[in-house]
């Protein structure tokens, strides 16, 4: 999928698939992720089936995962430089 051209809901959709892929791979089950994570069984399910939940779920869960340095890539962190 081309994120550049997609709407607001397909991007959640493919990110909700995208760690359910992850989680998948990794050979965890729904309810070891969520226990990871802090989170209901229910929001992970909601996360993977439709990509809808917080900002907080998904960071979450990517920690998890130990999938954090893609979100450094994802928004651009950088150390802020000295003045």
């Amino acid at each position: 999928m081309t994120f550049a051209l997609a709407t607001a809901n397909e991007i959640l959709l493919t990110v909700g698939q995208r760690l359910r892929l992850q989680r998948l791979a990794q050979g965890l089950p729904q309810r070891e992720l969520a226990q990871m994570a802090g989170l209901s069984l229910g929001a992970l399910r909601k996360l993977e089936s439709s990509g809808q939940c917080s900002l907080e779920t998904v960071v979450r869960v990517v920690q998890s995962l130990g999938l954090v340095d893609e979100l450094e890539h994802l928004f651009g962190m950088r150390p802020a430089k000295s003045p």
